[in-house]
């Protein structure tokens, strides 16, 4: 069963938005003690929508049987589902649009926001390496296997959540 103990940490108290927009040291996201959600669940008694639909969607996924797509695809496992919400806790802000999540043949799962003229796509293959490929429509483009510093991928982040 996905880890959904994530629903209803809070935040630190008193940190300031901007630091938690910022976020300079990602360096260890992948490690659960150290995941923070960077949207305000402060006082909240209820689980952010965009939050809700990507658990369902993810045990949805999880629960895909091997050869789901009749050309030999492998299953999703649980631990790429956790580690999918995790990353999702680190990166959406209360005005990031909910991405569409699929599956890959490979087993992996993969996060797509395309969106306000932004095409975003992270595939998650382990909580150590996720494939990130980013367009904007005024030009800028790239390509990117990421592991330990995500600031490239928050970048990209506030770019889709501010416009």
């Amino acid at each position: 069963m996905l880890n959904d103990s994530l629903a209803v940490r809070e935040p630190i108290r008193g940190v300031q938005e901007e630091m938690m927009l910022d976020r300079p040291n990602l360096r260890e996201w992948h490690r659960p003690h150290i995941v923070r959600p960077t949207y305000a669940f402060e006082e909240l008694q209820t689980v952010p929508e965009w939050r809700a639909k990507a658990l369902e969607q993810i045990t949805k996924l999880t629960a895909l049987p091997q050869n789901w797509d009749s050309y030999g695809a492998l299953p999703v496992s649980e631990g790429i589902g956790n580690i999918a919400l995790q990353l999702l806790d680190l990166l959406m802000r209360a005005n990031t649009p909910s991405p569409s999540i699929v599956p890959t043949p490979g087993g992996h799962l993969q996060l797509e926001w395309h969106t306000k003229g932004i095409d975003l796509e992270i595939e998650i293959h382990s909580s150590l390496l996720l494939r990130v490929s980013f367009e904007d429509r005024s030009g800028e483009e790239w390509d990117k296997d990421l592991s330990s510093d995500l600031s490239d991928l928050t970048k990209a982040i506030t770019v889709l959540s501010n416009r």
